[in-house]
Parts: structure tokens; sequence; C-alpha cells
């Protein structure tokens, strides 16, 4: 592995799963994801995706395995709002890099990648209320809860477009 910062993530959460074993994590679905998330870096270079991108994956494992869970700061309050915002941001830079070769107008793009974005955050909160359903566990807490959760995938997505959009569309130095 040539990139030290993924390494040592990588070695952070293996070290800290023991500690997801003993304090009970092991039945949150969300942390089944931030381990299942583990793989995306090895996905990323099937699909030439950058570098960069595979250790925004892992920091967010290890923010939603380590920081979240372990350490417990999904007890504070904010941090949950930052990870959807997190999230929304990894959906639209995966969103723009699926896309980078196709031909879609500046004025579609940022919409599109929102949405798009608005649709997964969505999902997820259809995932958390089957997960609460049919596993007992409390990921949602009211509708405003989940209300501020797609708010905050919609911001990190936005921001993540029009970081990328700007990327894509700069003027070169001749």
């Amino acid at each position: 592995m040539k990139n030290p910062l993924l390494l040592l993530l990588y070695v952070i959460i293996a070290i800290g799963t023991p500690l997801i074993i003993l304090q009970g994590q092991w039945r949150n679905p969300v942390v089944w994801l931030g381990y299942a998330a583990l793989a995306i870096p090895l996905a990323a270079r099937f699909f030439h995706m950058p570098g960069w991108f595979a250790t925004l994956v892992v920091f967010g494992s290890f923010l939603e395995i380590i920081i979240g869970n372990v350490f417990g700061a999904y007890r504070l309050a904010g941090f949950d709002l930052i990870m959807h915002a997190f999230a929304g941001f990894l959906l639209a830079v995966l969103f723009l890099q699926f896309t980078k070769n196709a031909t879609l107008p500046r004025t579609l793009l940022l919409p599109l990648v929102v949405f798009t974005s608005l649709g997964v955050g969505a999902a997820f909160e259809v995932f958390e209320f089957m997960s609460d359903t049919m596993l007992q566990t409390q990921l949602q807490h009211s509708l405003q809860n989940t209300m501020l959760d797609l708010v905050a995938d919609g911001a990190g997505a936005f921001i993540g477009a029009l970081f990328l959009i700007y990327a894509k569309f700069k003027p070169r130095n001749p």
C-alpha cells in the first residue's frame, strides 16, 4: 500500500474492532456499513478513482467506526450531521467521477448531483427505519432528526458538487 495515511487508518480500525465487539456495537448495522466501505479502495482502483477518494472513504469509515461508535461521538450534538454532510460530499465526488466523460450541461450537473445524493440519503433513512423496526436499534430519533440528516446530505453534496464542477470546468492556463 503506497499511501501511509490509508494504512494508518486501516490499522487504527483493526485495533478498534475488539472494542466494537466488547461494547456490543457489532449489532449496529451502520457499523457493518462502515466496515463494508473499507472495501471501496479496491473498487476505486478498478474504476480508476483517484487515490485521495479512497483515503476519504476510509477516513469516513474511521470516523464512523472509531470516533462515532468506539468513542461515542454520536452522542455529541452535530456529529451525525457532520457524517451525513461528509457522506453527501463523497457521493457528489463519486457521481462526478463516474460522469466525468459525459457531456452534461453545467446547469444540469449541480441539481443532478444534489438530487442523486438526496435519493441515496433517503434510501439510507429507510434503511435506518427498517433497522429500528426489525432489529430494535435506535438509529432514528425523530422526524426532525431524519429531515436534518437529509438536509446535511444535500448540503454536503452541494459543496462537493460546487468544488468538483469548478475543478472540472476551471479555465486552463495555456
